[in-house]
């Protein structure tokens, strides 16, 4: 009977032991959004050969200033070039995270992007993003990171659905 009793113990302990770490799950928050991409549009390859990229403390209707880079066409950014009958498209100037750290369109900054050859400004503001959650095993080696998504901006005050194109 004892024995019985003790293989039934164990049968059960193993039981919980399985049931325990079959069910531990840990819960993160994803990583702020970090744009190292924009569209710009209407602009000649002479005028978007360098940019000034100008990041303020949001909501301070651009006096607070944190940080400017320049960024210059293949030392610290590159585009690729997309014509088509009705536009001439730059499409995605990528700033180069190893050689510009910390630059990068997030929802904690407001920015100005200035295109010195064509004398013109725009601002970015309101950048928002939905945090999203990733759930893993707490005992599994198959961890993968996640990033949020920015959901919405506004350029020079007009709303768009997620980083919009920058236009002349």
């Amino acid at each position: 009977m004892k024995k019985i009793l003790n293989t039934i113990s164990l049968i059960c302990g193993v039981m919980l032991i399985l049931l325990i770490f079959s069910s531990c799950k840990k819960t993160i928050n994803c990583a702020a959004a970090n744009e190292q991409f924009f569209k710009i549009q209407n602009f000649s390859e002479q005028e978007s050969t360098r940019i000034i990229f100008r990041k303020y403390v949001k909501n301070t209707n651009f006096t607070q200033r944190v940080d400017t880079i320049l960024l210059i066409k293949d030392v610290n950014a590159d585009y690729t070039v997309v014509r088509d009958l009705v536009t001439n498209t730059i499409d995605y100037i990528i700033i180069d995270p190893a050689r510009v750290a910390g630059f990068g369109i997030t929802s904690a900054f407001d920015y100005e992007l200035f295109f010195p050859v064509a004398n013109i400004s725009r601002r970015i503001t309101e950048v928002t993003e939905v945090q999203k959650q990733y759930q893993y095993d707490v005992f599994s080696l198959q961890r993968r990171s996640c990033v949020n998504e920015i959901s919405s901006a506004k350029l020079d005050g007009v709303l768009f659905s997620r980083i919009p194109v920058i236009t002349k």
